[in-house]
């Protein structure tokens, strides 16, 4: 990452990594681990512990207070965490397919956002919005792990665009 890469810890329209409810929730479940770890430390429980529920975009600490979003949320949430640690993050949009074991969600093209953050030297993509609760039909997440296949449209964000 070089200087001009800074910009991927600046707070958002909807990404707001300076609210104390985000700060104090980074540091809380980064506690006393390896900073190499930290970003699959906050992706795990943003997967795990914000239940996915489709709902329109809203702030990350919306989300955080709410305990639920989709996939748009909860990455949303996991930029503004990693950006509250220092972990340079952001938003990466396509149109692809899922791996999924259901069939017919399978063979649907969708768009997609997803997080990237920037750990050990390189972007690492991660999707949070699959947790185990719903892997029946969609592929549980992880960082670093690709839950979609024949990808294009590909966009990197800094920060979510009002829509």
């Amino acid at each position: 990452m070089n200087n001009s890469d800074s910009k991927y810890l600046n707070y958002g329209p909807f990404c707001d990594p300076l609210n104390p409810e985000i700060a104090k929730l980074a540091n809380q479940i980064c506690a006393g681990k390896n900073k190499a770890l930290e970003g699959i430390e906050l992706f795990n429980w943003v997967r795990d512990q914000i239940k996915y529920q489709v709902i329109g975009l809203e702030s990350a600490s919306a989300t955080l207070a709410r305990g639920e979003g989709c996939c748009l949320a909860k990455s949303n949430l996991l930029v503004a965490l990693a950006r509250a640690k220092g972990i340079p993050a952001r938003y990466r949009q396509f149109t692809g397919f899922l791996n999924s074991p259901d069939e017919q969600i399978a063979k649907l093209k969708h768009q997609h956002i997803i997080a990237e953050l920037f750990v050990n030297g390189q972007w690492v993509a991660g999707d949070p919005a699959y947790d185990a609760t719903i892997e029946t039909v969609y592929e549980k997440g992880e960082l670093g792990k690709t839950t979609w296949h024949n990808l294009s449209t590909d966009k990197v964000f800094e920060n979510l665009p009002h829509w």
